[in-house]
């Protein structure tokens, strides 16, 4: 999950970024100590062989390739290629940011329309919202690690509650938008039994119900590069370089933040993203919305004191 540290830097004073600089989780240290130190011994197991190990010609000849690496080094664009590899890793990172589809609003707009406190009215209503949050929670599983090893199998996901015993026979698990067709089959009976009062009331469901399917779809991962580019500069730069070009250091962020979903220190935490989506769409359809406080002046209202002190709160009809 994303480890925070705004509360560590309140104050922008040396000692708090010094205190900063030696945290693990989610350090840049944690990201490169296994690379680094690898890089690190091969570099001196070289250097001392070429001290030590080598002596006349075979010495001119390490010489000579040495040379010949450190100028292959600078060959390879590498400022260039991280820099158009940063950025698009941070725009795609912030693009899952910007689609993750909280359930608040679907399940605010459902409430509303499907109108009653009977058990049937009210199994409508948890059944379509159930059904959208099960469609994340098959996406996620597609793309997140930790979410994949928390619900594995379809029957974990019926003990956590997205589906039921019954539809697990009639669900597949390559086909995640079966759940979304369900919950619009689902609002279209509560339209033909009179329980949503209108066709525009079902418009708005299903015109919600597509908003959090695009905000889902939005979401795509590929493989990258410059990976091997940097690997590769790292393998010429044992022989041929002395120290390490300051660019480097984009490289590690920027493979920390190739996918969110993943194990990182730095990805999301979508576990609680989705036990969150469905516990808090479930308590929003559960409660009635249609009961509102007493209507009377607010507070800041020019006599609100007076008025309320002689006429008392105003009722709703």
């Amino acid at each position: 999950m994303t480890i925070s540290y705004a509360a560590e830097i309140s104050k922008a004073d040396y000692l708090s970024l010094l205190k900063l600089m030696f945290r693990w989780r989610g350090s840049l240290w944690k990201n490169v100590y296994f690379e680094l130190a690898l890089w690190l011994i091969l570099y001196a197991s070289i250097a001392l062989l070429y001290r030590l190990g080598l002596h006349g010609e075979n010495k001119r000849v390490f010489e000579k390739i040495v040379k010949y690496c450190y100028d292959f080094g600078d060959w390879i664009p590498l400022s260039f290629m991280l820099g158009a590899y940063v950025t698009l890793v941070v725009k795609r990172w912030w693009d899952v940011v910007s689609h993750i589809g909280f359930i608040d609003n679907l399940a605010l707009v459902v409430t509303n329309y499907v109108r009653g406190k009977d058990d049937r009215t009210i199994m409508f209503k948890r059944n379509i919202v159930r059904y959208m949050c099960l469609l994340q929670a098959m996406v996620y599983r597609a793309i997140s690690p930790p979410v994949r090893r928390k619900y594995p199998t379809l029957e974990s996901l019926c003990e956590a509650g997205y589906l039921e015993p019954n539809e697990i026979e009639m669900f597949s698990e390559d086909n995640f938008y079966l759940s979304v067709s369900w919950a619009m089959a689902l609002a279209r009976m509560a339209r033909d039994e009179g329980i949503i009062k209108s066709d525009q009331a079902l418009q708005d469901i299903f015109k919600v119900c597509d908003n959090l399917i695009q905000t889902l779809s939005a979401i795509s991962y590929k493989l990258e590069v410059v990976f091997l580019t940097v690997r590769f500069y790292f393998l010429i730069g044992i022989i041929g370089r002395q120290f390490i070009d300051s660019d480097i250091s984009q490289w590690p962020v920027a493979e920390e933040l190739l996918n969110p979903c993943g194990d990182d220190d730095a990805d999301f935490d979508f576990e609680w993203f989705l036990a969150r989506n469905l516990r808090q769409a479930l308590a929003i359809v559960d409660e009635d919305h249609c009961i509102v406080p007493p209507l009377c002046h607010p507070k800041f209202w020019r006599g609100a004191d007076e008025a309320n002190k002689q006429n008392g709160p105003r009722m709703t009809p």
